[in-house]
């Protein structure tokens, strides 16, 4: 059984059209990222701790926002997962 009848390719024959597409497209990130002012670094890059907890109950985020802000921690808190999990993501940057 035969897939490829023809396999002889010349994938040098566009290589400086691919190089200066390359470039373009690299050049354009750069500039994406001076001119919009910052990656959006993960808690990998950062510090911090990023915890999933999961919950007897649907929990309330609304209500964890709150007391984490009023025990002095500015944590980022999602739900995670489906609707069944009962999971809420949350990530507390390093304190300076």
């Amino acid at each position: 059984m035969e897939i490829l009848k023809d396999t002889r390719i010349d994938f040098l024959r566009y290589r400086r059209w691919w190089i200066g597409f390359s470039c373009v497209v690299m050049t354009l990130g750069v500039l994406g990222i001076f001119f919009h002012g910052r990656l959006n670094l993960g808690v990998e890059f950062t510090g911090g701790t990023q915890t999933r907890v999961r919950f007897a109950a649907a929990p309330d985020v609304e209500r964890l926002r709150a007391d984490l802000k009023a025990e002095g921690l500015a944590a980022n808190l999602q739900s995670f997962g489906d609707a069944t999990e009962r999971s809420v993501l949350i990530r507390v940057p390093a304190r300076a």
